[in-house]
């Protein structure tokens, strides 16, 4: 069932003085309100209340209150000839109604406001009351009901007593009736409204706002769950919440009918058709919606620049991550950036029907193909041969000429883009093999620092090394493991390996893999080289980004904040579409 409290801000008691002198209330009349004529006027709502509760009681009334009410007051005749407040009268006057006044309405519910407050006092009033009433509120298991009576004091105070409603309904206190009692101080009588209509015109507010802002349809489908809605109404609200379900999930078909569906229904709702009160509020706030979504929705399709930026205004950074990541491929393949030859083509298709993750084909590529380069390890093995079968039996028979010896080394390396990830190591290694070919003599004592250059190659034959104490006798077992038994692989970790390197990789050094299949001749870009690069640099870059909090690394990526990898994001969509119009020019001179 609940609890139930009053929130009221009280009124001066009209009085009068008829033929007998004694000071009466002034009575009223008020055709909603039964049993006698009230006396002041805040007590219509009061009764109107406890009648439409039906003998439930009111659990604390909370009372703003002037100056003006609490110390001023006259001499009442119904009271006996009593001298009472007006805060003061209108509790007693209550007590018929309420017998329990004094409980619900004690002096700590009581706060004394000032009708000359300042704009931030009376913002500071309103966080105050808020906040009895909240602290009221934790006494009670059960859900607590907020009712408000904006019948007494200034014009400005209904604004007051709405907002203390607006920030308990954020705080679990569920409203209850919102009252206004309406005088016609001609015929000396009235009704009590009920305004909660006009207070829902928030919540409809805030549902568009919530959807133009974020997304999300909540706040609209919680307001219409309960209330009765045309064809038109309904469609709007289903592909509302279908389009707020979809950018959530990243559902991307989906998506691209939500979109569909909600473009459609935008177009089609007509508010000026309808007599509904609130479909026809809703129509002003549609154009909002219309004006917001126009360049996601505006063409009926789906396009994936579009959505990114919408989600990146909107705040939605995870989706805009995942469909950068997994469209962007497929964005530029379809738009003319990537060219490929038709067995290249062919090649491709048959990669991407064996793929068991069944990913669109232009995401295969350029995320999971694999060029020549990459699959053919021979320019590594000829590497490390010319370091076993060139250098080593130079540096036995010493005749090791180390200028001439990398001079072709480097000629390999150059033609094959490639180079050494530690030149001076390299160097460094067959430079003290060389020497220990004319002076074993460090060899006697294994732990010797000038033998750190080639320390992984001792480490292999400690075992048959500390067998003898003979230097030259460790230099042939040294000589004939390089010669005969140690295999390129092994040589991988004692030695430093080559890496594929050449200006593109050195500019864009998180696209190696993309530029060895460009290389491989598997595909040629539409445009510039080294401007795809750049959008596949970027597209790399937030591709580890979303890897990264996916996985929900401690540690921090590459961007520091939203603000950050949204600057970044739109830089790299900005690229994309310059590149696309670029190509569609050129495409379109050739026509």
């Amino acid at each position: 069932m609940g609890q139930h409290i009053v929130l009221t801000f009280l009124s001066t008691v009209r009085t009068e003085t008829p033929d007998n002198g004694m000071v009466e209330a002034q009575e009223t009349s008020y055709s909603n309100v039964s049993g006698e004529t009230t006396r002041t006027t805040n007590e219509s709502a009061l009764r109107y209340l406890m009648e439409k509760l039906g003998g439930g009681k009111v659990a604390r009334i909370f009372v703003f209150a002037s100056e003006k009410v609490r110390k001023e007051g006259f001499v009442s005749a119904e009271l006996g000839g009593k001298k009472v407040t007006h805060l003061e009268y209108f509790r007693e006057r209550m007590r018929k109604f309420i017998p329990y006044m004094d409980e619900c309405m004690p002096e700590e519910a009581i706060y004394r406001y000032e009708e000359d407050a300042t704009v931030e006092e009376s913002l500071r009033s309103v966080a105050k009351m808020a906040k009895w009433i909240q602290e009221f509120k934790r006494g009670f298991k059960e859900d607590v009901k907020l009712h408000v009576d904006l019948t007494g004091g200034m014009r400005s105070v209904n604004v007051m007593m709405l907002d203390v409603a607006r920030l308990l309904e954020y705080s679990g206190v569920s409203r209850g009736h919102l009252l206004y009692s309406k005088y016609d101080p001609a015929k000396r009588s009235g009704t009590v409204e009920e305004l909660g209509n006009i207070y829902e015109l928030f919540q409809l507010i805030s549902g568009a706002e919530e959807f133009v802002r974020f997304g999300s349809a909540k706040v609209l489908r919680d307001f219409y769950k309960e209330r009765s809605k045309s064809d038109q109404l309904r469609r709007l609200l289903d592909a509302m919440e279908g389009f707020a379900e979809e950018i959530k999930l990243c559902h991307y078909g989906q998506l691209k009918d939500a979109i569909v569906e909600l473009h459609d229904a935008v177009r089609d709702f007509d508010a000026e058709a309808s007599e509904d009160v609130q479909e026809l509020l809703l129509g002003r706030l549609v154009d909002r919606i219309r004006e917001e979504y126009h360049q996601l929705i505006a063409l009926r399709d789906l396009d994936d620049l579009r959505v990114i930026r919408w989600c990146l205004k909107h705040g939605y950074m995870q989706q805009a991550l995942t469909l950068y990541t997994e469209r962007i491929p497929e964005y530029i393949g379809e738009h003319g950036l990537i060219r490929q030859t038709e067995s290249e083509s062919k090649r491709l298709e048959k990669s991407v029907q064996r793929d068991g993750m069944g990913r669109n084909k232009w995401f295969y590529l350029l995320n999971e193909y694999e060029s020549k380069i990459d699959r053919i390890d021979k320019y590594i093995n000829k590497y490390f041969s010319l370091i076993k079968d060139n250098a080593f039996p130079s540096i036995r028979k010493k005749k090791f000429d180390m200028e001439a010896w990398w001079q072709e080394m480097e000629s390999f390396l150059k033609k094959h883009s490639m180079a050494c990830k530690d030149e001076q190591q390299l160097k460094a290694q067959l430079a003290l093999l060389d020497d220990l070919h004319r002076d074993s003599g460090p060899l006697l004592n294994l732990s010797d620092s000038a033998l750190e250059p080639i320390r992984p190659i001792l480490a292999e034959l400690e075992r048959d090394l500390s067998a003898t104490d003979d230097a030259d006798q460790r230099l042939k077992r040294v000589d004939y493991f390089l010669l005969n038994e140690v295999r390129n692989e092994s040589l991988r970790e004692m030695m430093p390996m080559p890496y594929f390197c050449d200006d593109m990789v050195r500019q864009y050094p998180k696209v190696v893999k993309t530029h060895k299949v460009i290389l491989d001749g598997i595909f040629t870009p539409a445009i510039e080289e080294g401007a795809f690069l750049s959008i596949m640099d970027k597209y790399v870059r937030l591709k580890n980004e979303r890897n990264h909090s996916n996985h929900a690394r401690n540690d921090m990526g590459e961007f520091p904040s939203a603000e950050k990898l949204q600057q970044f994001m739109e830089e790299g969509l900005d690229e994309v579409e310059r590149a696309v119009k670029a190509c569609s020019s050129v495409e379109g001179e050739k026509v």
